[in-house]
């Protein structure tokens, strides 16, 4: 069987794409001939045309008569009638779905007289019925295959593939024949399509790798800037803590409380009948010891009236003098310049 057709491994893979791609496509990428359905009647007296499909007698295969067809030449696929094939089921254990093929292969040659090579034959999907698996078997001769074939051929229809309509694969497949090239022509359309692919891939990469030296270049410029704006981020820093110490200065120059104007206040605050012996400045604070002819305490009070010097206070006891004055320490916050 191998001399007319491919393995049955390719027809069937061929045959399970076929209805996938349409045959002009196939033929023009794939080298496979493009073919019409023929089906066969046995009411019909010629071969006919309809819808893209031919109709031809029954006859043609029955009695091999060559008649005149009423149609151009045409490369079919012929869907076989179950009439003229040999229906044997096929029943096998639910676990031997995947070797099915080789169950009804080895049952056809024990069951039957014929060998391999003899026949041609094809397979419905298996299904399962009460735990089994049961499917139909078409087997037809394989000089009965080359019969209809001659035949057909003299009517004009050149036979691409013998189909049964129930089964998933072609009974026998002539596409060898008809297309001795397809092969070649397979493998360079597969070239052209690599390269067709190498060519997009190359396009699209090319202007990333023509641009890697400049991205380089770019991560290099990007490298140095940022570590550019790094050290001026520190200089930034340095100058803003340099004008929070400025302002400072400035603050505590021109806002805190002077000594002039604190003696200014205290001398217009204290009464002749206070003597101050010593005083201490600070820009928040003055600390003074005198005597006062008066109350100490009474001193502390009028002080509080000033607005100038605010939580005025005795630092320490009070004594009294040989003369009968009051000796007295006090301590006053200063509110500010004014």
């Amino acid at each position: 069987m191998t001399d007319i057709s491919p393995s049955r491994h390719q027809a069937r893979a061929f045959f399970a794409l076929s209805g996938l791609v349409p045959d002009r496509v196939a033929a023009l990428f794939f080298g496979r001939p493009a073919a019409r359905t023929l089906t066969f009647s046995s009411d019909a007296q010629i071969t006919t045309r309809k819808n893209g499909k031919l109709t031809a007698p029954l006859s043609l295969l029955e009695t091999g008569s060559v008649e005149k067809t009423g149609a151009r030449k045409s490369v079919v696929d012929a869907v076989l009638p179950g009439s003229l094939l040999l229906k044997r089921e096929i029943i096998a254990p639910a676990s031997a779905r995947r070797s099915f093929r080789n169950v009804a292969s080895l049952d056809l040659q024990r069951q039957t007289p014929f060998q391999p090579k003899d026949v041609r034959w094809c397979l419905e999907p298996p299904k399962r019925r009460e735990g089994d698996l049961h499917a139909v078997q078409w087997v037809a001769k394989q000089s009965d295959i080359l019969f209809w074939k001659k035949t057909l051929a003299q009517s004009g229809l050149t036979v691409r593939r013998f189909l049964v309509e129930t089964c998933p694969e072609p009974l026998a497949d002539f596409s060898g024949e008809i297309a001795p090239h397809a092969r070649r022509w397979r493998r360079i359309n597969a070239t052209l399509a690599l390269a067709a692919a190498a060519f997009a891939a190359v396009s699209w990469l090319f202007p990333a790798w023509a641009l890697g030296p400049q991205n380089e270049r770019l991560k290099s410029a990007q490298a140095s800037l940022q570590s550019e704006a790094l050290a001026l981020r520190k200089d930034l820093d340095a100058l803003r803590a340099e004008q929070v110490e400025k302002a400072a200065l400035f603050d505590l120059i021109f806002h805190r409380p002077l000594l002039s104007h604190g003696l200014r206040e205290l001398t217009v605050a204290l009464p002749d009948t206070v003597w101050v012996e010593t005083l201490e400045y600070r820009p928040d604070l003055l600390k003074l010891n005198g005597e006062a002819s008066g109350s100490a305490a009474e001193l502390v009070l009028d002080l509080a009236k000033n607005r100038y010097f605010s939580n005025p206070r005795l630092a320490g006891p009070v004594s009294r003098t040989g003369a009968g004055a009051e000796r007295f320490g006090m301590l006053l916050d200063l509110r500010g310049g004014g």
